[in-house]
């Protein structure tokens, strides 16, 4: 969501981070980021510490260009996707071991719990892709908005745009391990019989 004001834009905005849980791989954070040409504020209901680890890192380097810390910190929320991703890929390997090497019922809803997260995360990546682009352009028409040379938001843009693709291959791994679940069974039973 992004919502332009007078003097300033409000971006909702989705990170992740792995959860502690067996029943899920990741949990989503939203931070609501409200930036103008004189402040950034970020305001989350859930612990988030990459943006504390962040605030510690820009404090000194003391950059003069807003654009810049706006780019980072959209930056550093987008990047840690990149982690749960790989945490799913592992989970999604696993599994498929466990099929191939011997197939189990509880597998079977394993997969399907997993896969109805990944097309959650889906869903939050692939709108915050789409969306992303007006919330930049409104970020950048911001009056009083220092900016630097560079166009940083548009590397955001290819981050979520990887994002998306990653969480809806992992989607289609899913499903095509639910019938290499099938395939095996089947096989089994025909061996049996």
């Amino acid at each position: 969501k992004a919502d332009q004001y007078e003097s300033h834009v409000l971006v909702v905005f989705y990170t992740a981070r792995r959860s502690d849980r067996t029943d899920g791989v990741a949990v989503p954070i939203e931070v609501h980021v409200y930036v103008s040409g004189s402040y950034v504020v970020t305001v989350r209901q859930q612990p988030c510490d990459l943006l504390d680890e962040l605030h510690d890192a820009l404090v000194p380097e003391g950059t003069e260009a807003e654009d810049y810390l706006v780019y980072r910190i959209f930056d550093t929320l987008t990047d840690a996707w990149y982690p749960v991703i790989d945490a799913i890929e592992d989970r999604v390997d696993d599994l498929e071991a466990e099929v191939f090497a011997r197939t189990r019922r509880e597998q079977l809803s394993r997969a399907y719990r997993l896969r109805q997260e990944v097309r959650e995360h889906y869903h939050l990546a692939s709108e915050q892709r789409d969306h992303f682009q007006p919330a930049a352009e409104a970020i950048r028409n911001l009056a009083g908005l220092t900016r630097s040379s560079k166009e940083y938001l548009r590397d955001v843009s290819d981050h979520l745009a990887q994002i998306s693709g990653e969480f809806h291959r992992q989607y289609e791994d899913l499903a095509s391990l639910a019938q290499t679940y099938f395939n095996a069974n089947a096989d089994r039973l025909n061996q049996t019989a």
